[in-house]
């Protein structure tokens, strides 16, 4: 399995999400590839307050380096989490990503509430039930899709918000992501 997670720059969201996540995926010994990348400057650490939260939750991201999502990333990743609907549509229009397997976090995190406990024969056939009645195109940026707050430059009550909704939206995914991979 490998999850690439986006934000805009690749040094607060992407690597909140990724993170987490792979903390979660580790902890139940799964062997997955989580990465992050973002559309900005290459070779920027995350923000000290990304690094300072994340260190609290048991996850050292000290040695991150913010790089580019690239196509080659993009077409690897099974499954892709972004922050915005803007960064679905640019994976999708700039790097050749499959929309059917690119959504933000707390989309694909409501989405996944439609699933209840259904079993499937794999990530392909819940992503095809996932993908049911989604806006696509322009249309899916007029659409009421959640994003993820950036918390940059904002003072702390910002940070600690942005990082209780991004852990809370990482909890089912995550658990979602083991039950597929432990099937």
């Amino acid at each position: 399995m490998r999850l690439l997670t986006v934000c805009t720059h690749n040094r607060t969201r992407s690597v909140l999400m990724a993170g987490l996540l792979w903390k979660q995926l580790n902890a139940a010994g799964l062997d997955a590839v989580v990465e992050s990348g973002g559309f900005g400057p290459p070779q920027a650490p995350a923000t000290p307050e990304t690094l300072q939260l994340l260190m609290k939750a048991g996850v050292d991201a000290t040695r991150h380096s913010s790089r580019r999502a690239s196509a080659e990333m993009v077409r690897a990743a099974d499954l892709v989490l972004t922050a915005e609907r803007q960064h679905v549509v640019r994976l999708v229009a700039e790097e050749g990503g499959d929309f059917r397997r690119i959504f933000t976090l707390p989309e694909f995190c409501q989405r996944l509430d439609t699933l209840g406990t259904a079993r499937f024969s794999g990530l392909d056939a819940a992503l095809e039930v996932l993908n049911d009645g989604r806006a696509r195109g322009m249309a899916y940026l007029q659409a009421d899709v959640p994003e993820v707050f950036d918390p940059t430059g904002g003072p702390d009550a910002e940070w600690k918000a942005a990082f209780a909704n991004i852990s809370e939206w990482c909890m089912p995914v995550g658990q979602f992501l083991i039950r597929m991979l432990c099937q």
